[in-house]
């Protein structure tokens, strides 16, 4: 017999049975942790021969890094009748090495018809190493986006000062009585695109390597009215109406240069597509709702299309307008870093009737 089974009360053919078709590795030990029996599967997922271990107790075997958890948990499955909980050790193997296994337990010591805990292991090594592997590919895979990122910052800050140079060339041949006018201003205005794109890069470059998690305290409106101090010449300009609808009261932990990079971007974006023969109004408005804060930028400009681009809204140097001279980057930036924190920016628009541009941030 494989085991003494009391007479009458399992069948142990159907016992053998049970355990000659799991794939798993079934082990009985007694309430020390002695080994009664293990299924023949002990032998296509170790080196042991069937019952080869029996006798020896199990926690003689569980590697020492893992041997006080595996025998806590081990002495809690012993209080209670039942199964237990899962957990994932290291077994010594015939040659020494060790082998990874999940486990769960079954306290049947009280039930006398068994007597026995029953400890179900399924080898999960492959696993394990495949997960190992992965760790180590993404490992990788952020040292090479570093070394990108650094090689990015250094090539755009490189450029950066020949290109100043042109612009004080072509600033001073402008100033000079010369033949080839036409050709310094389409020096300049070449310089100044090229310019302005490393200026985008460099802040995209900047902003990716900033902290999201670092939050502060903000008082919203004040933040919102500081941004729009920032273009106070342009809304003069622009005989701009502003209207800011945002409580003293209202306040938010959120990393502060996100939240002002994203509200400077859509001031900006609303100035840029005013109608220039049309007063142009300008209203920001906050409110919480069902456990977000809802921050509304809203413009009465030249508005969009939403149906014909909505796919392509926010995408990397879009443009949706011909008399743009942006490239559709800030938008990009803004909703990419609010999406990184789980937060949302939408935009409700129509053409020649304004936009009204939505950030969404879960508050709790």
């Amino acid at each position: 017999m494989l085991l003494n089974l009391p007479n009458g009360s399992i069948s142990e053919n159907a016992f053998k049975l049970f355990l000659l078709n799991n794939s798993d590795i079934i082990t009985l030990v007694d309430k020390t942790g002695k080994i009664l029996f293990q299924s023949s599967s002990i032998k296509q997922k170790m080196s042991y021969q069937e019952n080869e271990l029996k006798g020896v107790n199990i926690l003689e075997l569980v590697h020492p890094d893992d041997f006080i958890m595996v025998r806590d948990t081990f002495l809690r499955a012993l209080q209670k009748e039942g199964a237990s909980e899962r957990i994932e050790f290291r077994l010594r193997n015939l040659d020494g090495s060790y082998i990874n296994l999940e486990a769960f337990g079954n306290n049947q010591l009280n039930n006398p018809e068994f007597n026995f805990f029953v400890i179900n292991s399924r080898d999960i090594t492959p696993l394990k190493k495949a997960n190992e592997e992965k760790n180590q590919l993404i490992l990788e895979l952020c040292k090479m986006n570093k070394n990108l990122e650094k090689y990015n910052y250094i090539t755009t800050h490189n450029m950066r000062g020949p290109l100043t140079n042109i612009l004080a060339i072509t600033a001073l041949l402008e100033t000079e009585d010369n033949k080839d006018d036409e050709l310094i201003k389409g020096l300049r205005q070449s310089a100044e695109l090229l310019n302005q794109t490393l200026t985008d890069l460099i802040l995209g470059i900047e902003l990716r390597n900033l902290d999201p998690l670092q939050s502060e305290s903000i008082v919203l409106r004040n933040l919102v009215q500081t941004e729009i101090n920032e273009f106070k010449e342009a809304l003069k300009e622009a005989k701009a109406n502003v209207l800011l609808d945002i409580s003293d009261q209202l306040v938010l932990n959120f990393p502060k240069y996100i939240l002002e990079f994203v509200i400077k971007a859509l001031i900006h974006n609303a100035i840029k597509y005013r109608k220039e023969n049309q007063a142009f109004d300008l209203r920001i408005l906050a409110f919480e709702n069902s456990g977000k804060l809802f921050i509304e930028v809203m413009d009465n400009g030249s508005g969009i299309e939403i149906e014909r681009i909505k796919d392509r809204l926010f995408g990397f140097y879009q443009r949706f307008h011909k008399t743009s001279t942006g490239k559709g980057l800030s938008l990009f930036l803004a909703k990419t870093k609010l999406e990184a924190l789980g937060c949302k920016l939408t935009v409700r628009s129509e053409l020649e009737k304004g936009s009204t541009f939505v950030i969404e941030i879960p508050i709790y």
